[in-house]
């Protein structure tokens, strides 16, 4: 996921006049929904590794993503500069955003129940979205951003075993 959002040549989206609605709610409030769960969740049942490993995978994953964002800044694959966002900023590449509701959902998912926290799933694609449509990242980025906290949950996050 990571390297199909810095290699493949996505287009660009064309600057939107009008951003819907979803894409606002989930901007400013919707996205937020599985990042206090991930924290919530392990303190409401007292599960002090499912703490330790979702602080572990979100230091790893800021880490990762703002790392990657300076470290691609000024590359430049098919013609297009990595860490150019679409209204012509800096460290595009990947999106922050993407990294933590991906980790969020990921974590939760993983650690306590696939099938219980299925329902959190629509608010990953809901926010890369979001961020597609307020110009503030590229396809690629959301992608990659998904990608890094995908594999950081794969590598700091093991299912809990049931009493």
């Amino acid at each position: 996921m990571i390297l199909l959002g810095i290699f493949a040549p996505f287009p660009k989206v064309p600057k939107q006049h009008s951003v819907p609605l979803v894409f606002h709610f989930t901007e400013h409030y919707a996205r937020f929904i599985p990042t206090i769960l991930s924290v919530a969740i392990p303190l409401i049942q007292r599960d002090a590794i499912g703490l330790f490993q979702v602080a572990n995978a979100s230091i790893a994953t800021t880490i990762l993503t703002h790392t990657t964002k300076r470290a691609l800044n000024h590359v430049t694959i098919n013609d297009q500069r990595l860490g150019e966002r679409p209204y012509g900023g800096n460290f595009n590449m990947p999106s922050g955003h993407s990294s933590m509701v991906g980790l969020a959902v990921a974590f939760l998912m993983r650690r306590y129940s696939f099938k219980k926290y299925f329902w959190l799933l629509p608010l990953v694609p809901l926010t890369m979205l979001a961020r597609i449509y307020l110009d503030m990242h590229t396809i690629g980025a959301v992608l990659a951003g998904l990608g890094v906290g995908m594999l950081c949950v794969s590598l700091f996050t093991s299912p809990k075993k049931l009493n």
